[in-house]
């Protein structure tokens, strides 16, 4: 299974706010449904100890973002990002992103 565009764009907007106890609880950005994932806690540990984004400002609550881009330009960074550990990885055909698969047409003659 592949990585959306959308699910990336979800994980670069990532702020503090929405790690609520052990649930992380966001919007989707597509369909503004609400996303809601029980964290185990070595994710909670590991997003306590995470350092702040470069150029972030100090009383940021973004854990990936500075808050300065557009979730278009967030979501461009975060595929590169993904494009490098997988070129890095050495999987052949590795991608970030995948496109709903569209129905095949059948012809009626």
């Amino acid at each position: 299974m592949g990585i959306s565009s959308e699910q990336v764009g979800i994980v670069q907007a990532l702020g503090r706010e929405h790690v609520q106890g052990s649930r992380l609880q966001k919007r989707a950005v597509k369909n503004h449904r609400m996303i809601r994932v029980e964290l185990p806690p070595v994710v909670l540990q590991a997003l306590d100890v995470l350092p702040p984004p470069k150029a972030a400002a100090r009383n940021s609550t973004l854990f990936f973002a500075s808050g300065t881009a557009t979730l278009r330009s967030l979501v461009k960074g975060g595929e590169r990002t993904m494009a490098a550990v997988f070129r890095l990885s050495g999987v052949g055909r590795a991608h970030c992103c995948e496109t709903p698969a569209t129905p095949t047409r059948q012809r009626f003659l």
